[in-house]
């Protein structure tokens, strides 16, 4: 059975890190739901809009402020360089007649509920069998994990103690949520999905962000999908989760 283990060294950057997980039966069409999902990307586009439109700018948010000293002060990066993938879906949403790029029903679904929310989200397809699923850890990077970044032509070599969702010696996101890999990338042809979500225990109501996700994320997969997800929360008391 797949499964999620948060090192300790993860709760010590990141303390109160609470990791939500979203499994979903396995004869779900999702194709069928394409039009619905872009339509559904698109009003959060225009939705998140407008919430930030109330700021001096992205980062002035406070999901995304926390985010950002947390990138500072707890994983001693430079936001010029490294920002999250929520900041960076909020940035181009706000740019002036700019319309979201629609890529899979599955990744329109999930970046949607992100910017619904303002909480980084992501997913993997679980039938990428380049990638053993049996254990997925959140941990620091070691000096023979290798990376396949999207546009790179072989893997590469990775800093030490970076943040990250590994498979065994393969880095399927680097500082936890600020790129993907080419492993585990999901599609147009996905049909076996994990998603997930990071919730900062530095936000003012960790717990009720947390629920907010996990509601959006219900509400829309049972009117979209015709499904309610199965939910799992990996924390500092629960570090080892199994998910199907």
């Amino acid at each position: 059975m797949p499964s999620l283990t948060v090192h300790p060294q993860v709760f010590e950057k990141l303390p109160g890190l609470q990791v939500l997980v979203f499994t979903f039966p396995s004869d779900v069409h999702y194709t069928d739901s394409k039009e619905d999902c872009s339509k559904l990307l698109a009003d959060a586009w225009t939705g998140c809009r407008s919430v930030i439109s109330q700021y001096a700018n992205p980062q002035s948010h406070p999901r995304l402020a926390a985010w950002r000293q947390a990138y500072t002060n707890h994983l001693q990066l430079p936001t010029k360089k490294y920002t999250t993938s929520i900041e960076n879906l909020v940035r181009r949403a706000v740019k002036a007649d700019s319309t979201p790029r629609s890529i899979a029903p599955l990744v329109d679904f999930y970046n949607a509920v992100s910017l619904q929310t303002l909480v980084p989200f992501g997913g993997f397809d679980l039938n990428d069998d380049r990638v053993d699923w049996g254990c997925m850890e959140l941990r620091l990077t070691q000096s023979d994990d290798r990376f396949h970044c999207l546009d790179g032509e072989s893997t590469e070599a990775l800093p030490v103690n970076e943040v990250a969702y590994c498979c065994g010696n393969t880095v399927l996101t680097r500082h936890i949520n600020w790129k993907q890999s080419r492993e585990g990338l999901i599609n147009a042809d996905t049909s076996n999905v994990v998603l997930m979500a990071e919730v900062l225990g530095d936000l003012e109501d960790p717990n009720g962000v947390a629920q907010e996700v996990i509601d959006c994320v219900c509400r829309e997969s049972e009117r979209l999908f015709k499904v309610k997800p199965t939910v799992f929360i990996a924390n500092q008391e629960t570090p080892f989760i199994e998910y199907k």
